[in-house]
C-alpha cells in the first residue's frame, strides 16, 4: 500500500482528478490511505475522498483526520429502522450487520 501512494498521487494529478473513491473499509487499508495520501500532497484540499463502504463502524474511524470531510455510503436511517423492526417481529432478534457473521 505504501508503494501505491506515489502512483495514486501521480495518476490523480495527471488526470486532474477531483475525487478519489476508496473501496477499502475501516478494517482494511482505509485508515492507512487517508493518512498517507494527505502526507504525500493529495489531501482533501485537492480531491474529495469518497468511500464505497461505511466509515462509521467502528465509530472512532470518524475521528481519523484523513476521513474528516469525506463522504461515505450510508443506508437511509428511517428505512433501516423499518427493516430492523420488521425483521425483529418476524425472527425475534435483530438482523446481523452486513459484513459481520451471526454467531
Amino acid at each position: 500500500m505504501i508503494d501505491a501512494v506515489p502512483r495514486i498521487r501521480q495518476a490523480a494529478e495527471e488526470n486532474q482528478a477531483n475525487a478519489i473513491f476508496f473501496t477499502a473499509n475501516t478494517a482494511g487499508a482505509l485508515p492507512l490511505f487517508t493518512q498517507l495520501l494527505p502526507e504525500a500532497g493529495l489531501g482533501q484540499d485537492k480531491t474529495q475522498y469518497i468511500g464505497l463502504a461505511r466509515w462509521d463502524t467502528p465509530p472512532q474511524t470518524l475521528e481519523l483526520p484523513g476521513v474528516q470531510g469525506g463522504w461515505f455510503a450510508l443506508p437511509d436511517p428511517q428505512r433501516s429502522a423499518q427493516f430492523q423492526a420488521r425483521f425483529e417481529a418476524a425472527y425475534g432478534s435483530a438482523p446481523a450487520r452486513a459484513g459481520r457473521p451471526r454467531l
